[in-house]
């Protein structure tokens, strides 16, 4: 619900699973993805790998890590994308600056739910 690239998202999060996502970056067009969870430790990290269609084409490899740091009540969140496939060469430079700016929002939307808690 927080998340303002994530539209919609169907499926439990469950390690080999997949779950389904509506996904829009800033002034992109949403898509849907399946996304398979390769990696889930709880309150600690998870790992997707998602795909825009085959996934030598174009396959994204996502990664939030959540670190928690000497400061009291603080945590450190790192997310990786790796994009691999044929089509990254092409695509990724016209891609890539609406991807970066999602990445903000995803943060600074993230840090405003958790404030709240």
């Amino acid at each position: 619900q927080w998340n303002p690239a994530i539209k919609n998202i169907q499926g439990i999060a469950q390690l080999n699973c997949s779950i389904t996502a509506d996904i829009q970056w800033p002034g992109l067009n949403k898509n849907s993805y399946t996304l398979l969870i390769t990696e889930l430790i709880p309150e600690r990290k998870i790992r997707w790998i998602g795909r825009f269609g085959h996934h030598l084409l174009f396959k994204g490899d996502h990664t939030f890590l959540i670190y928690q740091t000497s400061a009291e009540n603080t945590i450190l969140l790192k997310h990786v994308e790796i994009f691999t496939g044929f089509l990254v060469p092409f695509l990724y430079p016209f891609i890539r600056h609406n991807i970066y700016l999602g990445f903000i929002n995803i943060n600074q939307a993230l840090k405003k739910h958790l404030e709240k808690i």
